[in-house]
């Protein structure tokens, strides 16, 4: 059972989730039906398990990581598991992705050791349905994740409807989406786990879709015309090398000519001076 505050903040949740076109439910189904098969397995406390992969690998309970018994490198097999949700990943592309040429002769007895370490971790933590998330597959593993249980789709979502409301002309809107969607990285994507260089260049591809939302977010910001609140934490640009803010070239640009503009003072506040209005 869970209570009846959980119950209604994870209804609103699938209910963001449904209005994204996510098929949360089957048609006749009905309203509370459709909610309550949605929110898939709550814990005991209502609240919503999530897997985390925007900064160091966690599977969050509230203030509890389910994985904290687990090793860096079984961490890292559920990491690329998740990378692709709901898809079977072959056993190939897992041991390319944690040794690359650095194979040892075990691979395949240690990734079957991981998976089955991470089933049990997953079973004490939340019984034997969590640990059947993660299923064998004839060439590999796939783990089984709602949307809503993945940071990175709830990124990917929010930064889609970013560019939805930016489309529409609804700056707001875009510039609110993309904020949460940034506020969700908690430091460098998978971090601190041990991957090949192909392993790597998964996180360096999720980071840059992080630098791609953030330079989208900082236009949409110069769109409203808040070019200074920008231009504070800008730094200089080279096509090498981003700002601190985040900034490409066509937003770098953007700042450097706002700010050779003079700057608008609002009509209560004069250089240096503040009206008795305000």
């Amino acid at each position: 059972m869970t209570c009846a505050a959980c119950r209604q903040a994870g209804r609103a949740l699938a209910a963001r989730w449904l209005s994204a076109g996510y098929p949360l439910a089957e048609r006749g189904v009905e309203h509370d039906d459709a909610f309550d098969s949605a929110l898939g397995p709550l814990e005991k406390r209502g609240c919503v398990v999530q897997l985390r992969l925007l900064g160091p690998v966690e599977l969050r309970d509230g203030d509890r990581d389910l994985l904290a018994e687990c090793q860096p490198s079984q961490r890292a097999l559920l990491a690329l598991l998740a990378l692709r949700a709901n898809q079977v990943v072959s056993r190939a592309h897992l041991i390319d992705r944690l040794w690359g040429e650095r194979l040892p002769g075990t691979a395949n007895n240690l990734i079957q050791g991981y998976v089955s370490r991470l089933r049990a971790a997953l079973r004490r933590a939340g019984g034997a349905d969590s640990a059947a998330r993660i299923v064998t597959r004839a060439r590999g593993y796939l783990v089984r994740l709602e949307p809503w249980e993945l940071d990175l789709l709830e990124f990917e979502r929010l930064a889609a409807d970013g560019e939805r409301g930016f489309a529409a002309g609804d700056i707001a809107a875009a510039v609110e989406a993309m904020r949460e969607a940034l506020a969700l990285w908690r430091g460098p994507a998978l971090a601190g786990l041990p991957m090949s260089t192909t392993g790597q260049a998964e996180a360096a591809r999720l980071e840059e879709n992080r630098l791609v939302v953030l330079e989208r977010r900082i236009e949409a910001d110069l769109v409203r015309g808040r070019h200074w609140e920008v231009i504070g934490n800008c730094g200089p640009w080279s096509p090498t090398i981003r700002c601190v803010n985040g900034c490409g070239p066509s937003s770098w640009r953007r700042c450097a000519t706002a700010s050779a503009r003079p700057r608008r003072w609002p009509s209560t506040v004069k250089r240096g001076v503040v009206s008795s209005a305000s």
